[in-house]
């Protein structure tokens, strides 16, 4: 089994879904949208880099994380990269299909893509050499036709309909839909729609069904045809489970799939996954308390391994909480999300401090799989004494999480968020309360976003809140001084919303305060009754209106403060006087700025143009060292940011959200949250190590940028220290 997640790559299963490993780690993008198999030879592999439906928020990274086509011959052990002229650079790849050996259809967001020598080239018959798309849009779906997969495609483009090939993907020259009759281009929406997504039955080929979305983002319907195509009615049988409070987030969520056993068995999944035993007249929901929600992906287990059982077929869909198969019709469900697949999309995370068994806990937000805790050993923990090896996360809060913080003192005490709400738990995460938002009476902070607590108290809590509507308007920030999780002040009203929050050790009075809209501020009086606040600073030579990612404070000096921004750079990146302008630091509490992404016209030490999402201060060194985290990896910058180098070794190409580090213990802990491959520590080595720093912009590069190589050996053994760079 192959399972591509969103930002975590290949994942492959060898016995049934019971374990699985990651194959593209060493990769240069893990954003993954589509796999396939080659039909003659299953050894040959293909993936494709660029997912359209990322979640992450900050849409212009998609530019450098669709990076072409991953190919493999022995099962995803090795991989090359497939971009003839860089044609699928910036293009996510949304699905991928073969009807022969070597012939490759890939689906983009900017048309349908063809090659007859397995990728080695593209283009439009009959060279396939010229890179121009067969077909324009943005593709959804492939599918071969379920009686003559080897000559007829369909492809469903957004808002153009279904096309069909019969000639192996050469012409599209028939659209199903304007050459109809009933179809989405008559009713209800009159051709306006978006998102399509089609599957054909076996035991009869001439029945179709279609998901679509109508052009506002709701739910268009679901069309059915007995006769391929010429004619549709919209099941009325779908109409309530796609409905807006059914649970469509159409275009995320929003797939199909026939049993190919019996083509009057079709499933329809949204956020809960429904299934029809009519043909689409009737449909019940099947995955209620037993499936995680937003369903992307159904397939079924080929003919060879059904047993000569008859319908329902083993079936396999993808959630955003992982995988999930039945082979029951829905009645009964494996989850393999307790299998050793690390791919949780992390937004933001914290730890446990002051000691090793402080250490030992972990809190994060992460997008749809909620606020999640983990804690090893066990037995430091409270956890179950049955458990060994890899302590699993535990969802405490369902839903999307953002911000965490533990208490720096009590990590069994922690504050987070879902789906905007404010949380706080006593007991690990074992259990949160929710106090009422509405409450005139009991006010908490609402639309909660980041936390700070007071080093020196950590009854002293800190949340900074957005807009919401309502008798308390945001976005503001908010203070509770009693630890009760429940008592809390409006302090104040900020006009913009905040990103991010920063206090420090060294001074309780002191908190900064990063904003959507590019600026900071902050308060020298954070603990008194009626803190005062700057004005809003620009930060000098930041991108405007760009925001502001993470704000850091020099636990050594106040006054010196870093600020992370999600930019990337619009001109020619190889221009020393062209800034990346993604970190930013002051020595002067806010009066002047340096833009510290390295040396100008040095082509070796400096940052990559990725976003940068969060930094810390590493005191364990003079001057202090300055880590951040990009959307590729980490940096460490030991000269306040004139050179920077990759840190560490083993860390896959991963979008790296949020470090934090505890230098009160000996050594220093520092943990890095990535979204799409949970989160990971800086270890020691052990043994002898060979690094590769291989292309210091994490294999990205802008036009007429020199890529960096430098290969550096160490041996740690009995023998002396050798180092040698090249």
């Amino acid at each position: 089994i192959y399972s591509v997640t969103n930002d975590g790559g290949v994942w492959r299963s060898t016995d049934g879904g019971v374990t699985f490993q990651q194959k593209t780690d060493n990769m240069p993008s893990l954003s993954m949208g589509a796999i396939v198999l080659d039909p003659v030879n299953p050894s040959i592999v293909y993936a494709g880099t660029g997912n359209l439906y990322d979640g992450n928020g900050w849409m212009t990274t998609l530019a450098v994380k669709a990076v072409g086509i991953y190919r493999s011959i022995d099962m995803g052990e090795s991989w090359t990269v497939l971009n003839p002229n860089g044609i699928f650079t910036g293009r996510g790849i949304a699905r991928m299909a073969m009807p022969a050996g070597d012939v490759l259809l890939v689906g983009t967001s900017a048309g349908l893509f063809k090659s007859v020598n397995g990728g080695m080239t593209f283009g439009q018959p009959p060279t396939y050499d010229d890179g121009i798309p067969i077909i324009g849009g943005l593709v959804e779906d492939i599918d071969l036709d379920t009686s003559d997969p080897a000559n007829t495609i369909y492809a469903s483009i957004n808002g153009q309909g279904i096309f069909r090939s019969t000639d192996q993907g050469d012409t599209f020259p028939d659209n199903l839909f304007t050459n109809s009759n009933g179809s989405p281009e008559d009713a209800p929406t009159n051709g306006a729609y978006a998102f399509v997504r089609m599957a054909q039955g076996v035991t009869d080929p001439d029945r179709m069904y279609a998901t679509v979305q109508s052009s506002g983002g709701g739910f268009d319907g679901l069309y059915r045809s007995d006769d391929r195509g010429v004619n549709w009615t919209v099941m009325p049988g779908a109409a309530a489970p796609g409905a807006a409070n059914g649970g469509c987030q159409c275009g995320y969520d929003q797939t199909v799939g026939v049993d190919p056993q019996d083509h009057e068995r079709v499933y329809i999944g949204f956020q809960e996954l429904y299934a029809s035993v009519d043909g689409g007249g009737s449909f019940a929901v099947i995955s209620a308390n037993k499936v995680h929600w937003d369903h992307h992906y159904i397939g079924f287990s080929p003919p060879s391994h059904w047993g000569g059982a008859p319908a329902p077929t083993p079936m396999w869909v993808g959630t955003d909480g992982g995988i999930h198969s039945t082979s029951d019709g829905g009645v009964t469900v494996n989850n393999f999300h307790t299998s050793p697949i690390a791919s949780n999309l992390f937004h933001h995370m914290d730890i446990g401090r002051g000691s090793a068994a402080n250490n030992d806990w972990t809190y994060g937000g992460t997008q749809d799989t909620g606020t999640l805790h983990s804690c090893a050993p066990a037995s430091h923990c409270g956890l179950a004494a049955s458990i060994s090896g890899p302590v699993p996360w535990e969802m405490g809060n369902n839903g999307d999480g953002t911000g965490v913080k533990v208490d720096p003192v009590n990590p069994l005490r922690a504050y987070g968020v879902r789906n905007g709400d404010y949380r706080f738990t006593n007991d690990g995460g074992k259990t949160w309360v929710n106090p009422a938002n509405d409450d005139p009476d009991n006010p908490v902070p609402p639309t909660a976003w980041r936390f700070a607590i007071d080093f020196h108290n950590s009854a002293r809590v800190w949340a900074v809140t957005s807009t919401r509507s309502g008798f308390r308007p945001g976005p503001g920030l908010w203070r509770s001084n009693d630890a009760s999780g429940t008592n809390w002040s409006d302090i104040t009203t900020f006009t913009s919303n905040v990103r991010a929050i920063a206090n420090t050790a060294t001074d309780s009075d002191v908190l900064w305060f990063g904003h959507n809209n590019g600026n900071v501020q902050y308060t020298l009086n954070a603990t008194a009754a009626n803190p005062t606040f700057s004005g809003m600073i620009a930060v000098d030579g930041a991108p405007g209106g760009t925001p502001v990612s993470d704000v850091v404070i020099n636990p050594l000096n106040t006054d010196e403060v870093l600020v992370t921004y999600l930019s990337i750079c619009g001109a020619p990146c190889n221009n020393p006087d062209n800034r990346m302008r993604r970190i930013f630091r002051t020595t002067d509490r806010g009066v002047s700025w340096s833009d510290i992404r390295g040396t100008d016209g040095n082509p070796v030490g400096n940052l990559p143009n990725l976003p940068t999402h969060s930094g810390v201060y590493d005191i364990g060194t003079l001057p202090p060292s300055i880590v951040v985290a990009n959307d590729a990896g980490v940096l460490r910058s030991s000269n306040n940011g004139a050179t920077w180098q990759k840190l560490g070794l083993g860390l896959p190409t991963a979008d790296s959200k949020m470090l934090q580090i505890d230098d009160s213990v000996e050594p220093p802990v520092l943990r890095l949250a990535t979204y799409g491959r949970s989160i990971w520590e800086l270890a020691e080595a052990q043994g002898p190590i060979l690094a590769v720093n291989h292309d210091l912009g994490f294999d990205i590069a802008c036009i007429d940028e020199r890529q960096t190589r430098i290969v550096q050996l160490f041996n740690v053994g009995s023998d002396p220290l050798i180092v040698n760079a090249i």
